[in-house]
Protein backbone atom coordinates (compact mmCIF):
# COMPACT_ATOMS: atom_id res chain seq x y z
CA UNK A 1 0.00 0.00 0.00
CA UNK A 2 1.39 3.41 -0.96
CA UNK A 3 1.76 6.48 1.25
CA UNK A 4 -1.17 8.15 -0.55
CA UNK A 5 -3.45 5.24 0.35
CA UNK A 6 -2.43 5.49 4.01
CA UNK A 7 -3.02 9.23 3.90
CA UNK A 8 -6.55 8.60 2.63
CA UNK A 9 -7.27 5.89 5.17
CA UNK A 10 -5.64 7.76 8.07
CA UNK A 11 -7.08 11.09 6.97
CA UNK A 12 -6.51 14.47 8.63
CA UNK A 13 -10.10 15.57 9.14
CA UNK A 14 -10.39 18.63 11.46
CA UNK A 15 -11.66 17.57 14.88
CA UNK A 16 -12.04 19.11 18.34
CA UNK A 17 -10.39 17.45 21.34
CA UNK A 18 -10.69 18.76 24.90
CA UNK A 19 -8.04 17.70 27.42
CA UNK A 20 -8.67 17.97 31.15
CA UNK A 21 -5.41 17.35 32.92
CA UNK A 22 -2.15 18.20 34.58
CA UNK A 23 0.61 20.64 33.76
CA UNK A 24 4.07 20.21 35.27
CA UNK A 25 7.59 21.41 34.92
CA UNK A 26 9.86 18.39 34.46
CA UNK A 27 13.47 18.01 35.61
CA UNK A 28 14.87 15.00 33.77
CA UNK A 29 18.21 13.37 34.59
CA UNK A 30 19.75 10.81 32.23
CA UNK A 31 21.80 8.09 33.92
CA UNK A 32 23.41 4.77 33.02
CA UNK A 33 21.55 2.85 35.75
CA UNK A 34 19.11 3.84 38.48
CA UNK A 35 20.72 4.75 41.83
CA UNK A 36 20.39 2.40 44.78
CA UNK A 37 18.82 3.53 48.05
CA UNK A 38 20.84 6.38 49.66
CA UNK A 39 23.23 6.42 46.69
CA UNK A 40 24.30 9.60 44.90
CA UNK A 41 25.28 9.20 41.26
CA UNK A 42 26.36 11.54 38.49
CA UNK A 43 23.86 12.14 35.71
CA UNK A 44 25.15 12.02 32.16
CA UNK A 45 22.97 15.03 31.33
CA UNK A 46 19.79 16.78 32.45
CA UNK A 47 16.97 18.82 30.96
CA UNK A 48 14.21 21.12 32.21
CA UNK A 49 11.03 21.04 30.15
CA UNK A 50 7.27 21.44 30.34
CA UNK A 51 5.37 18.24 31.08
CA UNK A 52 2.53 16.62 32.97
CA UNK A 53 0.27 13.98 31.47
CA UNK A 54 -2.31 16.53 30.43
CA UNK A 55 0.15 18.82 28.67
CA UNK A 56 1.92 15.92 26.97
CA UNK A 57 -1.36 14.46 25.71
CA UNK A 58 -2.64 17.84 24.54
CA UNK A 59 0.52 18.51 22.55
CA UNK A 60 0.39 15.00 21.04
CA UNK A 61 -3.23 15.50 19.95
CA UNK A 62 -2.47 18.94 18.54
CA UNK A 63 0.52 17.67 16.57
CA UNK A 64 -1.67 14.89 15.24
CA UNK A 65 -3.82 17.69 13.81
CA UNK A 66 -6.66 18.12 16.30
CA UNK A 67 -7.97 21.47 17.48
CA UNK A 68 -7.20 21.14 21.20
CA UNK A 69 -8.61 23.05 24.16
CA UNK A 70 -6.98 22.51 27.56
CA UNK A 71 -8.70 22.73 30.95
CA UNK A 72 -6.27 22.81 33.87
CA UNK A 73 -4.37 24.93 36.35
CA UNK A 74 -0.87 26.37 36.82
CA UNK A 75 0.78 28.43 39.52
CA UNK A 76 1.59 32.12 39.20
CA UNK A 77 5.27 31.45 38.56
CA UNK A 78 7.88 31.17 35.82
CA UNK A 79 7.18 27.45 35.38
CA UNK A 80 3.51 28.16 34.72
CA UNK A 81 4.34 30.91 32.24
CA UNK A 82 6.75 28.59 30.41
CA UNK A 83 4.23 25.73 30.28
CA UNK A 84 1.48 27.99 28.92
CA UNK A 85 3.86 29.19 26.22
CA UNK A 86 4.64 25.62 25.20
CA UNK A 87 0.92 24.92 24.81
CA UNK A 88 0.38 28.11 22.82
CA UNK A 89 3.38 27.32 20.61
CA UNK A 90 1.67 24.02 19.79
CA UNK A 91 -1.62 25.76 18.97
CA UNK A 92 -3.43 24.52 22.09
CA UNK A 93 -6.20 26.83 23.34
CA UNK A 94 -5.28 27.88 26.91
CA UNK A 95 -8.33 30.05 27.65
CA UNK A 96 -9.62 27.64 30.29
CA UNK A 97 -6.34 27.20 32.17
CA UNK A 98 -6.61 28.84 35.59
CA UNK A 99 -3.66 30.59 37.24
CA UNK A 100 -3.59 29.92 41.00
CA UNK A 101 -1.66 32.59 42.89
CA UNK A 102 -1.59 30.51 46.08
CA UNK A 103 0.55 27.56 44.96
CA UNK A 104 3.29 26.52 42.58
CA UNK A 105 3.01 24.87 39.19
CA UNK A 106 3.22 21.08 39.43
CA UNK A 107 6.67 19.54 39.19
CA UNK A 108 8.07 16.15 38.23
CA UNK A 109 11.54 14.77 38.93
CA UNK A 110 12.37 12.13 36.33
CA UNK A 111 15.32 9.72 36.12
CA UNK A 112 15.84 7.99 32.77
CA UNK A 113 18.22 5.02 32.50
CA UNK A 114 20.14 4.02 29.36
CA UNK A 115 17.60 1.32 28.53
CA UNK A 116 14.83 3.96 28.37
CA UNK A 117 13.18 2.96 31.67
CA UNK A 118 12.19 5.79 34.00
CA UNK A 119 11.39 6.64 37.62
CA UNK A 120 9.19 9.67 38.37
CA UNK A 121 8.26 11.61 41.51
CA UNK A 122 5.46 14.14 41.01
CA UNK A 123 4.37 17.08 43.17
CA UNK A 124 0.86 18.07 42.08
CA UNK A 125 1.02 21.73 43.05
CA UNK A 126 -1.56 23.81 41.20
CA UNK A 127 -2.97 20.74 39.42
CA UNK A 128 -4.92 20.00 42.59
CA UNK A 129 -6.46 23.48 42.54
CA UNK A 130 -8.68 22.52 39.61
CA UNK A 131 -12.31 22.51 40.79
CA UNK A 132 -15.76 21.48 39.61
CA UNK A 133 -16.48 25.19 39.16
CA UNK A 134 -13.57 25.47 36.72
CA UNK A 135 -14.98 22.54 34.77
CA UNK A 136 -18.47 24.03 34.75
CA UNK A 137 -17.05 27.29 33.38
CA UNK A 138 -15.84 25.31 30.37
CA UNK A 139 -19.12 23.45 29.79
CA UNK A 140 -19.65 24.89 26.33
CA UNK A 141 -16.34 23.59 24.95
CA UNK A 142 -16.86 20.21 26.61
CA UNK A 143 -20.31 19.88 25.04
CA UNK A 144 -19.08 20.84 21.57
CA UNK A 145 -16.01 18.56 21.54
CA UNK A 146 -15.65 15.44 19.43
CA UNK A 147 -13.60 13.76 22.17
CA UNK A 148 -12.80 14.45 25.83
CA UNK A 149 -9.47 13.07 27.05
CA UNK A 150 -8.60 13.08 30.75
CA UNK A 151 -6.19 11.55 33.27
CA UNK A 152 -6.12 11.45 37.06
CA UNK A 153 -3.37 13.89 38.08
CA UNK A 154 -6.11 16.40 38.96
CA UNK A 155 -8.87 16.06 41.61
CA UNK A 156 -11.17 13.18 40.75
CA UNK A 157 -14.33 15.20 41.39
CA UNK A 158 -13.25 17.69 38.71
CA UNK A 159 -12.48 14.88 36.28
CA UNK A 160 -15.82 13.26 37.07
CA UNK A 161 -17.64 16.53 36.42
CA UNK A 162 -15.96 16.83 33.01
CA UNK A 163 -16.85 13.24 32.10
CA UNK A 164 -20.48 13.73 33.12
CA UNK A 165 -20.87 16.93 31.10
CA UNK A 166 -19.30 15.31 28.05
CA UNK A 167 -21.37 12.12 28.31
CA UNK A 168 -24.60 14.10 28.67
CA UNK A 169 -23.74 15.83 25.39
CA UNK A 170 -22.88 12.51 23.64
CA UNK A 171 -19.20 13.43 23.41
CA UNK A 172 -16.81 10.45 23.16
CA UNK A 173 -14.83 10.12 26.40
CA UNK A 174 -11.36 8.65 26.90
CA UNK A 175 -10.05 8.13 30.43
CA UNK A 176 -6.38 7.39 30.95
CA UNK A 177 -6.38 6.15 34.60
CA UNK A 178 -2.98 7.47 35.52
CA UNK A 179 -2.13 7.36 38.33
CA UNK A 180 -4.35 4.32 39.00
CA UNK A 181 -5.93 5.31 42.31
CA UNK A 182 -8.56 2.97 43.79
CA UNK A 183 -11.31 5.53 43.26
CA UNK A 184 -10.68 5.47 39.51
CA UNK A 185 -13.08 2.56 39.05
CA UNK A 186 -16.04 4.79 39.92
CA UNK A 187 -15.28 6.83 36.79
CA UNK A 188 -15.26 3.86 34.41
CA UNK A 189 -19.02 4.02 33.67
CA UNK A 190 -18.40 7.45 32.12
CA UNK A 191 -15.56 6.21 29.87
CA UNK A 192 -16.17 5.16 26.28
CA UNK A 193 -12.51 4.11 26.25
CA UNK A 194 -10.24 3.35 29.20
CA UNK A 195 -6.52 3.30 28.37
CA UNK A 196 -4.32 2.07 31.25
CA UNK A 197 -0.77 0.86 30.84
CA UNK A 198 0.18 -2.56 32.21
CA UNK A 199 0.94 -1.26 35.72
CA UNK A 200 -2.28 0.74 35.95
CA UNK A 201 -4.32 -2.16 34.59
CA UNK A 202 -2.83 -4.47 37.22
CA UNK A 203 -3.65 -1.97 39.96
CA UNK A 204 -7.25 -1.57 38.81
CA UNK A 205 -8.04 -5.23 38.08
CA UNK A 206 -5.50 -7.23 40.14
CA UNK A 207 -4.80 -9.17 36.94
CA UNK A 208 -1.33 -9.03 35.35
CA UNK A 209 -1.72 -8.15 31.64
CA UNK A 210 1.95 -8.75 30.90
CA UNK A 211 0.99 -12.44 30.74
CA UNK A 212 -0.64 -12.96 27.30
CA UNK A 213 -3.30 -15.32 28.65
CA UNK A 214 -4.43 -12.61 31.11
CA UNK A 215 -5.02 -9.84 28.61
CA UNK A 216 -8.62 -10.75 27.70
CA UNK A 217 -9.39 -11.11 31.40
CA UNK A 218 -7.89 -7.69 32.15
CA UNK A 219 -9.87 -5.82 29.50
CA UNK A 220 -13.10 -7.64 30.34
CA UNK A 221 -12.69 -6.77 34.01
CA UNK A 222 -12.30 -3.09 33.12
CA UNK A 223 -15.42 -3.30 30.99
CA UNK A 224 -17.35 -5.10 33.72
CA UNK A 225 -16.72 -1.98 35.84
CA UNK A 226 -18.46 0.14 33.23
CA UNK A 227 -16.00 1.11 30.48
CA UNK A 228 -17.38 0.51 26.98
CA UNK A 229 -14.01 -0.30 25.39
CA UNK A 230 -10.62 -1.15 26.96
CA UNK A 231 -7.18 -0.48 25.48
CA UNK A 232 -4.26 -1.71 27.60
CA UNK A 233 -0.87 -0.39 26.50
CA UNK A 234 1.96 -2.83 27.15
CA UNK A 235 5.14 -0.87 26.44
CA UNK A 236 7.45 -2.69 24.04
CA UNK A 237 4.86 -5.50 23.68
CA UNK A 238 2.26 -3.20 22.08
CA UNK A 239 -1.42 -2.83 22.97
CA UNK A 240 -4.31 -5.20 23.67
CA UNK A 241 -7.84 -4.07 22.81
CA UNK A 242 -11.33 -5.33 23.62
CA UNK A 243 -14.18 -3.50 21.91
CA UNK A 244 -17.76 -3.05 23.05
CA UNK A 245 -18.98 -5.43 20.35
CA UNK A 246 -16.72 -8.23 21.61
CA UNK A 247 -13.85 -7.88 19.13
CA UNK A 248 -10.41 -8.44 20.64
CA UNK A 249 -6.97 -7.98 19.16
CA UNK A 250 -3.31 -7.58 20.07
CA UNK A 251 -1.29 -5.01 18.12
CA UNK A 252 2.44 -5.40 18.73
CA UNK A 253 4.75 -2.43 19.03
CA UNK A 254 6.98 -1.02 16.32
CA UNK A 255 10.71 -1.75 16.59
CA UNK A 256 12.56 1.50 17.34
CA UNK A 257 15.70 2.72 19.11
CA UNK A 258 14.56 3.63 22.63
CA UNK A 259 15.93 6.77 24.31
CA UNK A 260 13.19 7.82 26.75
CA UNK A 261 9.84 6.12 27.38
CA UNK A 262 8.52 8.85 29.71
CA UNK A 263 6.05 10.36 27.25
CA UNK A 264 5.21 7.22 25.27
CA UNK A 265 1.86 6.58 26.95
CA UNK A 266 0.88 10.24 26.73
CA UNK A 267 1.72 10.35 23.03
CA UNK A 268 -0.36 7.19 22.52
CA UNK A 269 -3.36 8.75 24.29
CA UNK A 270 -3.14 12.08 22.48
CA UNK A 271 -2.81 10.45 19.06
CA UNK A 272 -5.53 7.90 19.92
CA UNK A 273 -7.93 10.68 20.95
CA UNK A 274 -7.36 12.45 17.64
CA UNK A 275 -7.82 9.21 15.69
CA UNK A 276 -11.05 8.31 17.49
CA UNK A 277 -12.34 11.85 16.94
CA UNK A 278 -11.70 11.38 13.21
CA UNK A 279 -13.76 8.19 13.35
CA UNK A 280 -10.92 5.87 12.36
CA UNK A 281 -11.71 2.17 12.70
CA UNK A 282 -10.63 1.01 16.16
CA UNK A 283 -7.72 -1.01 14.78
CA UNK A 284 -6.55 1.91 12.65
CA UNK A 285 -6.81 4.24 15.65
CA UNK A 286 -4.72 1.85 17.74
CA UNK A 287 -2.21 1.44 14.91
CA UNK A 288 -1.92 5.22 14.51
CA UNK A 289 -1.43 5.75 18.25
CA UNK A 290 1.07 2.89 18.52
CA UNK A 291 3.12 4.35 15.67
CA UNK A 292 3.11 7.83 17.22
CA UNK A 293 4.14 6.35 20.56
CA UNK A 294 6.94 4.38 18.91
CA UNK A 295 8.30 7.50 17.26
CA UNK A 296 8.15 9.38 20.58
CA UNK A 297 10.45 7.05 22.54
CA UNK A 298 13.37 7.92 20.29
CA UNK A 299 13.49 11.49 21.69
CA UNK A 300 14.76 12.75 25.04
CA UNK A 301 11.91 15.08 26.02
CA UNK A 302 8.39 13.81 26.72
CA UNK A 303 6.21 16.55 25.20
CA UNK A 304 8.58 17.48 22.37
CA UNK A 305 8.82 13.88 21.16
CA UNK A 306 5.23 13.72 19.88
CA UNK A 307 5.21 13.50 16.07
CA UNK A 308 3.07 15.36 13.57
CA UNK A 309 0.35 13.56 11.63
CA UNK A 310 2.49 13.54 8.49
CA UNK A 311 5.47 11.98 10.27
CA UNK A 312 3.26 9.28 11.80
CA UNK A 313 1.57 8.35 8.51
CA UNK A 314 4.93 8.26 6.70
CA UNK A 315 6.35 6.05 9.46
CA UNK A 316 3.43 3.62 9.08
CA UNK A 317 3.66 3.61 5.29
CA UNK A 318 7.32 2.56 5.46
CA UNK A 319 6.39 -0.63 7.34
CA UNK A 320 5.84 -3.14 4.54
CA UNK A 321 3.94 -5.70 6.63
CA UNK A 322 1.02 -3.26 6.97
CA UNK A 323 -0.47 -4.18 3.59
CA UNK A 324 -1.77 -7.29 5.32
CA UNK A 325 -2.36 -5.67 8.70
CA UNK A 326 -4.85 -3.11 7.44
CA UNK A 327 -6.93 -5.80 5.71
CA UNK A 328 -7.32 -7.89 8.91
CA UNK A 329 -10.46 -9.28 10.49
CA UNK A 330 -9.57 -7.70 13.85
CA UNK A 331 -9.24 -11.06 15.61
CA UNK A 332 -5.49 -11.32 16.19
CA UNK A 333 -3.00 -8.82 14.84
CA UNK A 334 0.70 -9.36 15.54
CA UNK A 335 4.07 -9.21 13.89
Amino acid sequence: MHNLEYSERLHKKPVNVVVVGSINMDLSAFVKDFPKKNQTIAAKSSEISAGGKGLNQAVAAARAGANVTFIGCVGDDSAGIAALQVLKDNDVDTHYIKVDKQTHTGTANIIIADDGANMIAVSAGANYSLTRHDIARASSVLQSADVLLCQLECPLDAVEQALKIAKAASVITIMNPAPAVDEATKLLPYADFVTPNETEALSLTHIDPTLPENRPLTTRRLMSEGAKNAVVTLGSAGAYVTAQDGRQFMLSAFTVDVVNTTGAGDTFNGAFACAIARNYALTDATLYATAASGISVSDKTAFDSAPTHEITVDFIARCTYLDTLLKHDESSITR
